[in-house]
């Protein structure tokens, strides 16, 4: 029995595999094909793909222009922005130019200029530091961005004297007045009244003073006058030695050096005179430049010296008024109620800083003599 199967199996086709087997190894091969079909597709898919990335339109190109990184601004000063933008594809007029502040603030979206320059209208930033940034769009949705960094500085407040003085000592007959200024005499006779900041000194260099103040009521025979004083003491104690030995009358109690004195002090003053001094050897140890009311610039504690000096309009009104003192280098300008008065130089002079107060005198004729609104702009400092 054996043999005969053998002899069977031996003939051509007569023993072949099961069915099932051979349809298991067409569904394999159905399985590859199917899987290298796949792969096929994918690699295809995968083709286009990169077509699309390569028909993609180039990205635009943006540059701030201006400002300059780490420009400062005063407070308040329109601040313009510019940058120029260009694009490979699109006419950059089809650009838009979107502008923020700090990541938040939008300082306006613009269509880019016909040559490539794109800027927000001119706009004012709050004291401190700022991130400007400028993100450019084409019609093709590419995108490009750039960014400045800005601050925005501000000068020290203005003293209005509203409350109890702090930092301020009087001398004399000078005294605050809860109205609100300084009062350096009162309107009576033969007075002499100082009041200075002895706990700051003004830097030395380019500097910008302004205050208000107020003379009267004795038009036309009224005296004698204030001044604005910067000395540079040593110290408060140093400042009180020098101001004990100032003289009244034609030296408006700021006198202490020429005639007036022998005392050698660096000091810069702006002085506001109301009557007219002529020597007399007493109260009046100089002879003023004019008859009438004026403004000087003098040095040194010495009221005899007008280097620079302008008549004024009768100023013993009872009504408040402004005075502007502008110093940049050896160069003084000077304003009341914003009329230029002076505007000169001291030449190889320069602003040495100090304690800064004003004073006052009256002798027989008299008026009150007050201070408001003092400003101090000589360091615009970034918050």
């Amino acid at each position: 029995m054996r043999i005969l199967l053998l002899l069977l199996c031996s003939l051509p086709l007569a023993c072949t595999a099961p069915r099932e087997s051979l349809d298991d190894d067409d569904a394999a091969d159905d399985d590859d094909s199917a899987a290298t079909g796949d792969d096929d597709d994918a690699t295809a898919s995968d083709d286009d793909d990169t077509t699309d990335d390569d028909d993609a339109a180039p990205d635009p190109t943006v540059t701030m222009v201006s400002p300059g990184a780490g420009t400062i601004f005063e407070n308040g000063a329109p601040i313009a922005f510019v940058a120029q933008v260009s694009d490979p594809t699109y006419p950059v007029e089809q650009l838009q130019a979107a502008w923020t502040a700090d990541g938040t603030d939008s300082l306006g979206t613009l269509p880019v200029g016909f040559d490539g320059s794109a800027s927000p209208s001119p706009t004012t930033l709050d004291p401190g530091w700022h991130d400007v940034e400028v993100r450019v769009t084409n019609p093709g949705g590419g995108t490009a961005s750039d960014s400045v960094s800005v601050g925005v500085c501000d000068w020290a407040p203005a003293e209005t004297f509203d409350s109890t003085l702090s930092g301020w000592t009087a001398f004399g007959d000078a005294s605050w007045d809860p109205s609100g200024f300084l009062e350096l005499t009162g309107n009576f006779q033969d007075r002499a009244g100082q009041l200075f900041n002895t706990d700051d000194v003004v830097s030395p260099g380019d500097v910008g003073i302004r205050f208000s103040i107020q003379t009267g009521p004795n038009v036309g025979n009224g005296a004698d006058g204030f001044a604005l004083s910067i000395i540079d003491a040593a110290d408060p104690a140093d400042l009180a030695a020098i101001l004990a030995t100032t003289a009244n009358g034609g030296g408006l109690a700021y006198g202490y050096g020429g005639p007036y004195g022998s005392l050698v002090r660096d000091a810069l003053h702006v002085e506001i005179d109301t009557w007219h001094n002529v020597y007399n050897g007493t109260t009046e140890l100089h002879t003023d430049p004019t008859p009438d009311n004026h403004i000087a610039i003098t040095l040194d504690g010495n009221p005899g010296d007008h280097l620079l000096w302008a008549p004024v309009p009768d100023i013993e009104d009872m009504a408040w008024h402004e005075v502007v003192v502008d110093i940049e280098g050896d160069h003084i300008h000077l304003e009341l109620d914003n009329v230029t008065l002076i505007d000169d130089t001291l030449t190889g002079w320069s602003f040495r800083g100090g304690y800064i107060g004003f004073s006052g005198s009256t002798g027989f004729y008299t008026n009150v003599h007050r201070v408001d609104d003092l400003q101090i702009l000589d360091e615009c400092l970034v918050p």
